[in-house]
């Protein structure tokens, strides 16, 4: 037959009841940690609570806090200075926010004076065009014809037609024209 092992009453205990008991409490405070609650704090709390343990976590925990409060002061200093620097750098960031805004408006002052004063090159220019191909006109007739005409018009419109003629048609034209109004073409 097989031989069976007994333990011992405190064998067993040890084995049965007070490793799975460790182990339980091992878990527990691993999971509690894990999931956020502070156990330390707490049992520290009930340590303080009895009288002779009480002078021995005191004594251990004002060694600490020694070490701790300067390096909490050291922090908050850190913490002060990079709060000012915070501070100095979004001052900073508001101030080219609004150099920026007010070069954004600039910019589109200026794109809208270029439009209008690209529009208005371009009206100058169909004008001018359209003075040149009138011109144009104007030398293919005849020159008692051509002065007839220019007589007609406003003397304004009769000198920028004759200024796009070429220099032959221009005396040509003049020497048809009433004398009156080629000294009103030709003085002002």
């Amino acid at each position: 037959m097989a031989k069976e092992n007994s333990y011992s009453k405190t064998e067993w205990i040890l084995y049965i009841i007070i490793l799975p008991f460790i182990f339980t409490i091992i878990l527990a405070f691993l999971i509690l940690q894990f999931i956020g609650y502070n156990i330390a704090d707490k049992v520290t709390g009930y340590f303080k609570q009895i009288p002779v343990v009480k002078n021995a976590v005191s004594s251990t925990k004002d060694a600490n806090s020694g070490t701790q409060s300067s390096e909490v002061r050291q922090l908050e200093k850190q913490m002060n200075e990079l709060n000012l620097q915070v501070s100095e750098l979004q001052k900073l960031r508001d101030s080219l926010l609004k150099s920026q805004e007010q070069k954004d408006a600039l910019i589109s002052q200026l794109r809208n004076q270029i439009f209008t004063l690209q529009k208005q090159l371009d009206d100058k220019k169909a004008e001018e065009d359209k003075q040149k191909a009138d011109a144009a006109l104007y030398e293919d007739m005849s020159p008692g014809k051509a002065a007839a005409i220019l007589e007609a018009m406003p003397n304004e419109q009769a000198r920028n037609i004759l200024n796009h003629l070429s220099t032959d048609a221009k005396a040509a034209i003049l020497e048809k024209m009433d004398p009156k109004k080629v000294l009103q073409l030709v003085s002002q």
